[in-house]
């Protein structure tokens, strides 16, 4: 299960709707792109409006719930803009995309939302860049 590691920039939002996306290409579920609506609540993003990633698990205690993956309405959760990543389905050297309906994906096209490097501490790390477009 991926975890978020070392974050420098974040915001917090209300989830409008559940969200349920798609994490790597071996369908992890626990990452989801989102976009803020016109009453500034957090919606699965397209592939292109992209403002942060979620983690679906905050604030759970347990990943054996049945809910773990999803990010249920009206919860307060926290978008990730730029922050490190660690225990992911990538590889070093893999480009992560936003794609349809939230999900995060190896494959393009789509808006740029990361890259994956190999790390000294152990696993490989998935470098969130949504601010800049990685």
């Amino acid at each position: 299960m991926a975890r978020p590691d070392k974050v420098t920039a974040r915001f917090r939002g209300v989830v409008a709707a559940n969200l349920t996306g798609v994490f790597g290409d071996a369908t992890t579920p626990d990452l989801i792109c989102v976009d803020i609506d016109a009453s500034g609540q957090l919606v699965a993003a397209g592939a292109a409006a992209v403002k942060g990633v979620i983690w679906t698990p905050e604030g759970k205690a347990s990943t054996d719930v049945a809910n773990y993956n999803v990010a249920l309405a009206g919860s307060v959760m926290t978008v990730f803009q730029i922050a490190e990543i660690v225990d992911t389905e990538f590889s070093a050297g893999d480009e992560v995309f936003s794609a349809a309906a939230g999900d995060v994906t190896t494959t393009g096209p789509g808006q740029m939302v990361g890259f994956v490097v190999d790390s000294d501490e152990g696993s490989d790390r998935l470098i969130l860049n949504v601010t800049g477009g990685a």
